[in-house]
């Protein structure tokens, strides 16, 4: 059987995965990455994590990272965002030049589903998801003022330390199956 050509595509990160730690933490080797403004969206966060999502904005932006992804970084990155629509979109790179590439929404059909479900309302993104999101865009050069941006968004703080829960520690030699 003859091998299948390998095909790349430009890939539009947006969230945790601008981060070349979370990427490759995830087995994506994606060859090529940098900086770019993805045209006509805008940024939003939804449901009850506040995971970045992308809404149509005629003559909005955001920014984020191309990676350029062979079929197999796909196939994984499809698995990963397994709750989002892959679709196509326009960026514009940090040169000017205007490319084609993918990027990932959220279904809104599943998102309206698992609200009605369990009353899971837009919420705003984790201290640590936007820190993230921030560690990545200063790593790949992204625009300080989306930076500054990223920044001031709102967010849910941290628990404090001290208001950690403490659980007992369990008996010993007492076990418990997956089913229990």
């Amino acid at each position: 059987q003859p091998k299948r050509k390998m095909t790349s595509l430009n890939y539009f990160a947006i969230g945790s995965m601008i981060n070349p730690v979370s990427f490759r933490a995830r087995g994506l080797k994606g060859t090529e990455c940098q900086p770019a403004e993805l045209l006509d969206h805008k940024i939003v966060f939804q449901g009850r994590s506040g995971m970045a999502s992308i809404k149509d904005s005629v003559g909005e932006s955001l920014h984020g990272v191309i990676w350029l992804c062979d079929d197999t970084d796909m196939e994984k990155l499809d698995e990963i965002e397994s709750v989002y629509d892959r679709i196509t979109a326009t960026a514009r790179l940090y040169n000017g030049k205007h490319i084609e590439c993918v990027v990932y929404k959220f279904n809104e059909t599943r998102l309206e589903e698992r609200r009605m479900k369990v009353a899971d309302e837009d919420g705003d993104p984790s201290e640590r998801y936007l820190e993230i999101m921030i560690e990545g865009c200063i790593h790949h050069r992204v625009k300080s003022s989306y930076i500054d941006w990223l920044k001031a968004h709102p967010i849910k703080s941290r628990t404090p330390e001290d208001q950690w829960k403490s659980y007992a520690e369990a008996p010993v030699g007492v076990t418990m199956t997956a089913k229990e």
